[in-house]
């Protein structure tokens, strides 16, 4: 006959066991608490993705994936959002072909950004200096595929209609650049 003792030994040793094996599992199983006040990244969307529901997109902050394009061969102003090959779509209501025109923020919109909006100085400093530097190693450079994000006005005017013409050219949206989550010169 066993003794009260070692039964309630082994009950103990039952329950130890099974918390042992609780905690261990735990441990395992990744947990991700957010901490207070932070806000979770935008999913990046495609150029394409963005003119389908344009305005539902328009005064919020949101991540695109597209290709950054020069306004000319060897200019290192990479000011255009294009549809990545093999990606194909247009601006709404028009049949140009889509584009969201890249601004960096001035000094008036950082005075009073919007809620939410965090300029990345560091990444959109570093992303410069690569353009740069890869337009001067190679003037031919046609362009990067990227991520950007940023902060999406919707133009409240279609373009201009002949005669008239739009000086700077017309663009559906612009993105106020906050930060560039990628960078990478088209092979």
């Amino acid at each position: 006959m066993k003794s009260v003792r070692t039964v309630a030994y082994r009950e103990v040793e039952k329950v130890m066991t099974t918390a042992t094996r609780l905690v261990t599992a735990l441990l395992l199983i990744p947990i991700v608490i957010p901490q207070a006040g932070t806000k979770q990244e935008p999913q990046p969307l495609t150029v394409c993705q963005i003119m389908e529901r344009l305005a539902d997109y328009d005064s919020h902050i949101v991540a695109i994936r597209g290709t950054l394009l020069s306004l000319a061969t060897g200019v290192p102003f990479f000011t255009q959002l294009a549809p990545t090959s093999p990606e194909t779509c247009l601006s709404p209501g028009t049949s140009l072909p889509a584009r969201i025109d890249i601004y960096e923020p001035d000094m008036h919109f950082l005075e009073n950004p919007p809620a939410g909006y965090q300029l990345d100085r560091s990444s959109v400093k570093g992303a410069n200096a690569k353009m740069n530097q890869t337009v001067r190693q190679n003037p031919n450079t046609s362009g990067f595929l990227v991520v950007i994000q940023g902060y999406l006005v919707v133009a409240q005017q279609g373009p201009a209609t002949p005669p008239n013409i739009d000086r700077h050219g017309w663009y559906p949206a612009k993105l106020i650049i906050q930060s560039y989550k990628s960078l990478e010169v088209i092979p």
